[in-house]
């Protein structure tokens, strides 16, 4: 079995007005190279009403409802990350519970928030407590700013493993 643990579908409220062909195209790749199975989120609307690595809370619902369904319409070869913005703690924690009850595999934290802020504390609590992984954004290259991103690098990111391991 092959896993693609880090894919991306859109929906209709994404700037891509393709976004059919977009995640049937998705597929057919996967087909061509061998990959069983995709775990995939959507970054709200992909910064179509909101930004994509601060999503709304309207969109992350959005976007995981559309995920939801995509899982529902190819059940054997879609896995879902709840897409939530760590910034509105009690949402995401509805969500997080939400999502993972309809049958996500994960959460998917954009880069919403630097990797060893405590404000993402009790979302990795949920994940152990669900027992469900967590994928986060790090780039190597902090040198340069990204509007509208907290970008994390690999020290960030261990000091969260420390405190989440």
């Amino acid at each position: 079995m092959l896993i693609d643990v880090h894919a991306h579908f859109l929906h209709d409220r994404t700037p891509r007005a393709d976004w059919r062909e977009r995640n049937a195209s998705r597929l057919r790749a996967g087909d061509r190279v061998g990959i069983t199975v995709h775990v995939a989120s959507i970054l709200g609307s992909w910064g179509h009403t909101s930004p994509t690595y601060f999503p709304s809370l309207a969109d992350c619902r959005y976007g995981n409802d559309c995920l939801l369904a995509i899982q529902r319409e190819y059940p054997a070869r879609v896995r879902g990350y709840v897409t939530v913005n760590p910034n509105y703690t009690a949402e995401a924690l509805a969500e997080i519970e939400r999502c993972l009850d309809g049958g996500m595999v994960g959460i998917k934290l954009a880069a919403s928030r630097r990797a060893d802020d405590p404000l993402l504390d009790p979302v990795c609590r949920a994940a152990a407590e669900r027992r469900v992984p967590i994928l986060h954004h790090i780039w190597q290259h902090r040198r340069r700013d990204y509007p509208g991103q907290e970008a994390s690098d690999a020290r960030e990111l261990a000091v969260l493993a420390r405190r989440h391991p």
